[in-house]
């Protein structure tokens, strides 16, 4: 796993789809995660500030791996520069708990106590703690030192240094860090020399599981890399082990998170299935190509498994904290799991902004009833006043160099248990890059449940393909009544939105758009060109809807 300790202080940042500051979170997937290397307190302020964009790109978990940045005042000896004080890290579970964003802190445990020539204060301070004593000058020929698990003091002390990270961040959960732990069983330890390797790492996790899960009932997280035998699957030495602590996997407590890390691209990504089957929770990690982060994020979501809680994002410094919004991994994620406006379609927003000749037709298909299908006052259809087309017109203002096919399936008098009969021979067949589905105003003639099954499949179908949707609520009826929660065109447009939210796709709210309109003064009559069917003017306020996504 990368770092880069500078100072030794570094925070990771997570994201959770579900989750607040307090303990009462809830843990249920999926959660998309960012992990954040800090170096001191100003960044610690610059994370504070861009908490409120985060979450509003999707991310509303914070995991901060805080280490000795802290002002502890059990052990102010283990301090280190330049540390976060206890109301620097106030304002961020502030700003968190505003923004609806759950803080984790992590403090790494048992290996990375250097970098470099450098020694992290708890080994510096108490040296005898040094699972190699003595050895590796200027930590020459090592990666990192580590802790000895079985010294009779470490825990303690330990121990006090969670206890204030847990209360001053208000946290229902501690992660512990443990990826790449190389010294461990040493020689040069007479306590752990000769002793199981794979024993003595299940024995500091479970130590550390006692603590937090058992004494302060949290939950507790940790990376994976050496739980992976290194001889069962390929991976590198980095992200799986090869120095015998593989095996501690069946010594612990399946409760447990695991962040499985990996940074390559690979067609399969064989730890997932293996921690999921021995009951553990998973949490696939990726970094900066985003051609790896898509590929372990497409393959972790092939397992429908309620234990498959999302994906977390590592930066490692690629990215300053004030661009993190625009990581390209990051805004992936967020668009996978969460959608939202300013990440879902990221990717056609991309391929729309590409100049020949490296562009390509982008397609969109509009598929539903006599709305999108143009239809005005019965029977006459007025294409090119219909909201197809002005989303096609205004697509083509915002990008330019944009070859655009809007592609409409629509058909008159249809409710979606027909949309969907013929949905992969009339929509799939052209290739769609975003699929719009506009079926609730005759969806009132079919009941909810056979209305939900019918849009359920459509979305199914479109999503195993990697197909974009943007699910539309109704246009209103004139014969409707808006303001009874209870009438079949709300209860539709619920329905839409459920549907949407559940399935982590796209809602263009129209119904919410005329309602919206006619409190700013407008008369439903003027929007209307008969009972059920907009006029040019309702049809812009679903272009401008629809736009919001591009």
């Amino acid at each position: 796993m990368k770092r880069n300790y500078a100072i030794n202080f570094c925070l990771a940042l997570t994201v959770s789809s579900v989750g607040l500051c307090s303990t009462a979170a809830s843990w249920k997937p999926p959660r998309v995660g960012l992990h954040v290397l800090m170096t001191g307190r100003d960044k610690t302020e610059q994370l504070t500030a861009v908490v409120k964009d985060l979450a509003e790109m999707g991310v509303n978990s914070i995991v901060a791996e805080i280490n000795y940045g802290y002002e502890y005042e059990s052990h102010p000896e283990l301090r280190s520069a330049n540390p976060s004080s206890k109301e620097s890290v106030k304002r961020l579970v502030g700003e968190c708990s505003k923004n609806n964003v759950r803080l984790i802190p992590q403090f790494q445990c048992l290996g990375h106590q250097s970098w470099k020539a450098s020694t992290f204060p708890l080994l510096a301070k108490y040296p005898q703690f040094d699972e190699t004593p003595g050895q590796y000058p200027g930590n020459e020929g090592i990666y990192c030192r580590s802790w000895c698990p079985l010294h009779p003091d470490v825990d303690p002390i330990i121990f006090e240094l969670m206890d204030e990270l847990i209360d001053a961040f208000d946290a229902d959960a501690l992660h512990v860090g443990m990826d790449e732990v190389f010294l461990i069983g040493e020689d040069a330890c007479p306590r752990c020399k000769g002793k199981s390797k794979a024993k003595l790492f299940a024995k500091a996790v479970n130590d550390y599981h006692r603590h937090i899960v058992g004494t302060r009932k949290i939950e507790m997280l940790m990376w994976a890399d050496r739980l992976i035998d290194a001889n069962s699957i390929s991976y590198s030495k980095w992200e799986a082990a090869a120095n015998g602590t593989a095996g501690a996997v069946d010594l612990i407590a399946t409760d447990i998170i695991l962040c499985d890390w990996h940074y390559g691209r690979r067609e399969a990504y064989e730890s997932v299935p293996m921690f999921l089957q021995k009951g553990f929770r998973v949490w696939p990690a990726s970094w900066r190509q985003p051609e790896a982060a898509s590929a372990l994020i497409d393959y972790s979501r092939t397992f429908a498994d309620p234990r498959m809680v999302g994906h977390l994002n590592t930066t490692w410094g690629a990215v300053p904290l004030a661009e993190l919004t625009a990581f390209k991994p990051l805004v992936y994620s967020t668009s996978v799991f969460a959608a939202r406006p300013a990440t879902y379609l990221f990717q056609t927003k991309e391929l729309l902004q590409q100049k020949w000749p490296k562009n390509r037709t982008v397609n969109i298909v509009c598929h539903g009833h006599s709305v999108p299908a143009g239809y005005f006052k019965t029977p006459a259809v007025q294409t090119f006043d219909a909201y197809p087309h002005l989303l096609h017109r205004a697509l083509n203002a915002k990008y330019p160099h944009a070859v655009i096919n809007v592609i409409v399936t629509a058909i008159g008098g249809e409710n979606s248990e027909r949309g969907r009969k013929r949905f992969e021979r009339d929509v799939l067949t052209h290739r769609p890059d975003v699929i719009t589905i506009d079926y609730a105003l005759n969806d009132r003639g079919i009941t909810l449940d056979k209305s939900r099954e019918s849009l359920t499949s459509m979305i199914e179908q479109a999503k195993s393909r990697g197909i974009k949707l943007i699910l539309l609520t109704p246009t209103p009826d004139l014969n409707a009544d808006l303001s009874n929660p209870e009438d079949p065109l709300n209860r539709r447009a619920e329905l839409i939105r459920n549907l949407a939210r559940s399935h982590s796709v796209a809602l263009a709210d129209s119904l919410a758009e005329f309602r919206a309109a006619i409190a700013d003064g407008a008369r439903l009559q003027n929007l209307m060109s008969q009972r059920n069917h907009p006029n040019r003017r309702g049809h812009e306020l679903v272009a401008k809807v629809l736009m919001q996504w591009f």
